[in-house]
């Protein structure tokens, strides 16, 4: 695929680029020979915008975007969604692109808009197309038969079902035809043998459910049927909202820390339930079932509004769920995990394939679950939550933000960039509500600490290398193991992070605030293409903040330091 990226201040005079006037009614015509209402006009003015950039050959592109030999085409571009954001008063409109049709796997464009509906910033990623096949030569029950071989399962524990899709298989294949077969319950036979091996440990915590519960997504080339690509799925988040007009209550608990907590729930007879209307958060009390084979049904429910201290892990999962929200409320301006205001379910004292203990959280099938520990120097009939660790509670939804904004995919670099997201934004939301939203001095930078091995922490994104962990992409390479090593190379962009929130001017005053990182990282999140690498990242990273930054001086003073903190990691814009 080529890259293309433009920015209004990267043009002459940081000139705007500006669309002609349109008259509501009338239709333009699209690449594609479609037209296209006028009434959206912000779909046109970014469409019109690509089409022009592409046109000129000044995107600086490996791939030739204005036409591929013997065609003379531009890639068609198709509107999925527009994103509103509040911090920076602009807009996002995000395209895919099409080919007869047919979609390009992790093609991506997205033109910035701001209030006047000129153009402030755009990229793409897109590749020329030639006289591609678009008739498959396997039909989609052949193509199954042929990934259900490849996994060593039957045809049945497939989707009969796939969508054509075309892949970009490099530079010697091009654009191939493949069947794209997703959610599949199946993991390839590697990362099977991967999980289930004692090396395994993920995240660094105990048996998790995607060990067992598989959701992988798989790409079959419709001529030969070769495996051509797959990856691990994130979870999405419940949109439900069953309690919206009820009114809150205010309850009085005491969290698995021994600290005194205020949470709101909802008024039952004479009871109350951990389902709270304004916060949108909801939590439910397991009492130590298995939850791969519990149904749920109501929320947690206590008799008065002072909660009894076996509610401590509840209390932790509500509060801490309403910690991570409210910050990206306020400081983000993002209407909860999936942009529009999802209710968050919690699941607390959980177990997974054996009674008593479950050293594990994870976001899973639509809501956080929690497992248990038992005290220290206790006989096992009493248990502290992981809903008590802010930081993991913040990680785990942060995946489902993931999901919602730029879908990275869960492998290689992409991956390990998504776990990264959700370790900063972890980093970010603990600090911000234990220690400071204004300064990083007496900030933590472990993730999870304690639940590491030999009582360490899991991750720490300002020192990786005592826990395992690489300072460096200089030396980047896939892994064979953990969907190419996403945690493992999480640490070079959580490393450059850590640059970034505690650089320092000549003045030795810190060159950004909390918010301030929070921002760019947030909007560079909402914008990054599904295969997006490290470099990518980086020059995301980079129009974000030229963008973020008005004034010229202040951009002056705040580019060249992003730059610097990620030459220290091996990142720079032309790696």
């Amino acid at each position: 695929m080529g890259s293309f990226r433009f920015h209004r201040e990267d043009a002459p005079h940081g000139a705007l680029a500006q669309s002609p006037p349109l008259r509501a009614g009338l239709t333009v015509p699209t690449e594609s020979g479609i037209t296209e209402p006028v009434g959206d006009e912000d779909q046109t003015i970014a469409r019109d915008f690509l089409n022009g950039l592409f046109a000129s050959d000044s995107g600086g592109t490996d791939v030739d975007l204005k036409a591929s030999p013997g065609t003379g085409a531009r890639p068609v571009l198709e509107f999925t969604r527009k994103e509103q954001l509040d911090v920076t008063s602009t807009r996002l409109v995000f395209f895919e692109q099409q080919h007869e049709k047919i979609k390009v796997f992790g093609s991506h464009a997205v033109v910035e808009l701001n209030q006047n509906a000129d153009v402030v910033s755009a990229s793409a990623e897109v590749t020329g197309v030639g006289n591609l096949v678009t008739r498959p030569a396997l039909g989609p029950l052949d193509a199954r038969a042929a990934l259900a071989s490849t996994l060593g399962v039957p045809d049945a524990q497939v989707p009969d079902r796939p969508a054509l899709l075309f892949f970009d298989a490099g530079p010697l294949e091009g654009l191939r035809l493949v069947w794209f077969f997703e959610d599949v319950a199946v993991a390839p036979q590697n990362t099977r043998s991967e999980l289930d091996s004692a090396a395994c440990d993920g995240h660094g915590l105990g048996p998790s459910p995607r060990q067992h519960s598989f959701a992988f997504d798989y790409l079959v080339d419709a001529e030969d049927g070769r495996l051509r690509y797959y990856y691990s799925r994130t979870p999405l988040a419940d949109g439900s909202d069953k309690a919206a007009d009820a009114i809150p209550v205010e309850c009085d608990g005491y969290d698995d820390e021994g600290r005194p907590q205020k949470l709101y729930a909802r008024g039952v007879g004479t009871g109350f339930e951990l389902d709270d209307p304004l916060g949108r958060l909801r939590t439910f009390d397991l009492g130590g079932a298995d939850f791969t084979s519990t149904l749920l049904s109501a929320p947690a429910r206590y008799e008065t509004a002072a909660l009894p201290p076996s509610a401590a892990a509840a209390v932790s999962a509500h509060v801490n769920a309403g910690v991570v929200c409210d910050f990206y409320r306020s400081v983000l301006k993002r209407d909860g995990i999936d942009g529009r205001g999802m209710v968050v379910e919690s699941v607390v004292n959980c177990s997974y394939q054996k009674p008593g203990e479950w050293r594990n959280a994870v976001w899973h099938k639509n809501r956080m679950w929690y497992g248990r520990a038992s005290k220290a120097g206790g006989n096992g009939a009493s248990y502290l939550s992981y809903a008590r660790y802010l930081d993991v509670v913040a990680h785990e939804l942060t995946h489902g933000v993931t999901d919602h904004t730029s879908k990275l995919v869960y492998r290689d670099q992409s991956g390990a960039l998504n776990e990264s997201f959700s370790d900063i934004f972890g980093i970010l939301i603990k600090n911000f509500a234990l220690v400071s939203p204004d300064s990083v001095v007496g900030w933590s930078w472990e993730i999870g600490p304690g639940l590491g091995k030999n009582g360490r922490a899991l991750r720490d994104i300002s020192d990786p290398a005592p826990l395992g962990y690489p300072t460096s992409a200089a030396f980047y390479a896939p892994l064979d193991h953990d969907q190419g090593g996403v945690h493992y190379w999480s640490s070079v962009p959580n490393l450059a992070a850590y640059h970034v929130l505690t650089a320092r001017t000549d003045a030795g005053a810190y060159a950004f605030t909390p918010k301030e990182v929070a921002v760019l990282y947030y909007l560079t999140l909402t914008r990054l293409d599904p295969l997006a690498t490290f470099q990518r990242c980086l020059s995301t990273l980079l129009d974000v903040a030229k963008t973020y930054y008005g004034d010229p001086t202040r951009r002056a003073q705040k580019i060249p330091v992003i730059l610097d903190a990620y030459a220290r990691v091996g990142i720079t814009v032309g790696s």
